[in-house]
């Protein structure tokens, strides 16, 4: 993949250089979440059912191979505060996110890879829309985050 862009860089001047440049910048800048499997969301715009929601679509990576795993359930719920509590329920559900008004439907993550049986890390990308996330458990199978 480096190789495939270094050659097309060869090629590329002038605005074509400039657009690349500013899609990477865009592309790196975008995780908010720092915590790795923990409670702890950046940039919090609000608290439903006491956990904090942070704007932004859930990604959960695999720290050795930087395999990407989605969601393992999705549910059509009203509101976040129904989602969390839907997540409480289920022993796999560590962090979840609401899609938004529309199709109104609560992401459950697991922060686990079932095939591998390794922890993941997680990610909130900011990357507009009306996704909301929250950390529901610390970790896989551990305590609620409820504040």
């Amino acid at each position: 993949m480096g190789i495939r862009i270094l050659t097309r860089m060869t090629h590329c001047t002038g605005a074509c250089a400039a657009t690349l440049l500013v899609g990477v910048f865009v592309l790196f800048s975008q995780p908010t979440l720092a915590a790795e499997r923990s409670c702890d969301v950046l940039n919090v715009i609000s608290t439903q059912n006491g956990y904090g929601f942070a704007r932004g679509l859930l990604v959960q990576e695999d720290v050795i191979t930087g395999k990407r795993v989605g969601a393992y359930k999705a549910t059509k719920v009203s509101d976040p505060q129904t989602c969390t509590r839907v997540c409480e329920a289920d022993a796999n559900c560590t962090a979840v996110t609401f899609s938004g008004l529309k199709d109104r439907k609560c992401l459950h993550f697991a922060g686990y890879d079932f095939e591998t049986k390794r922890p993941l890390r997680f990610k909130i990308y900011n990357g507009g829309g009306t996704g909301r996330s929250a950390a529901i458990r610390a970790y896989y199978h551990g305590p609620l985050c409820k504040n």
